[in-house]
Order: structure tokens, then C-alpha cells, then sequence
């Protein structure tokens, strides 16, 4: 029994002795096949990589969101606050309206104050001096 189990080892293998055209078209297959799967990883690494930028573009919108939404809280929390003074503000332009018989007039625009620098300074009082 030995001997026999031993030459069933050494046999051909199937493609061997099948006919050269279906060895050929098997060979083929196999081509094909590894083909596949070469282009299937390929796909699939692709599909990994942008899978991958995407979650990254997704946090990154996340963290966008968030700091918008910190952003309109404050905002939010400065018109409450503010809101009794604009109330304020308000009930007195329009008593001071009911008051005038003329339209009111806007308020003045408020101008900066300039500094004078070191130099303007000197020259306003060198003509000061001079008498």
C-alpha cells in the first residue's frame, strides 16, 4: 500500500493531461483571475485612501461647527446683555421725539481725539513764546 500512495504522489498534476487548448484556456482563467484580484486590492486600497481623506474632512468640519457655534453663543450672550440698554436707548429717542415738534435729529458722530505728537506740540508753543 505504501508503494501505491507513494506513486499517487508523483503523479501529473490534472492540467498536465488535459488537452494543450484547455491547459491553455485554464491558464487563461488563472491569468484573468489573478487579474482580478490585482484591480480588486487596488480598488480597495483606493477606496481605503478616500474613505480615509474623507473622515478627515468630516472632523475637520466638525471642529468648524463647533467653533461657529462657541462664536454664536457669544454673540448671543453680548445681545442679551446689551439688550437693556438698546431697550433703554430706545424708549429715550422716541420720548425725546414725542417731545420735539421738529424730527429728531440723529446723533452726532463721535470724532476720535487726535494726540498730538511730540513735534506738533513744539511748534503750537514756539509761536506762544516768541512775544
Amino acid at each position: 500500500m505504501t508503494k501505491s500512495s507513494n506513486n499517487r504522489k508523483q503523479s501529473p498534476e490534472p492540467a498536465a493531461v488535459l488537452p494543450p487548448a484547455i491547459a491553455a484556456a485554464l491558464a487563461a482563467l488563472k491569468a484573468e483571475d489573478n487579474a482580478r484580484e490585482l484591480r480588486a486590492a487596488e480598488h480597495q486600497k483606493e477606496t481605503s485612501t478616500q474613505i480615509a481623506s474623507l473622515q478627515e474632512e468630516v472632523r475637520s468640519m466638525k471642529e468648524e461647527l463647533a467653533s461657529v457655534k462657541s462664536t454664536v453663543k457669544r454673540i448671543d450672550s453680548i445681545i442679551t446683555q446689551a439688550g437693556p440698554v438698546y431697550t433703554f436707548l430706545g424708549q429715550l429717542y422716541s420720548s425725546r421725539a414725542d417731545t420735539e415738534d421738529s424730527p429728531p435729529t440723529p446723533a452726532p458722530e463721535v470724532q476720535p481725539k487726535r494726540r498730538k505728537t511730540h513735534t506738533q506740540s513744539a511748534s503750537g508753543n514756539a509761536g506762544l513764546h516768541l512775544f
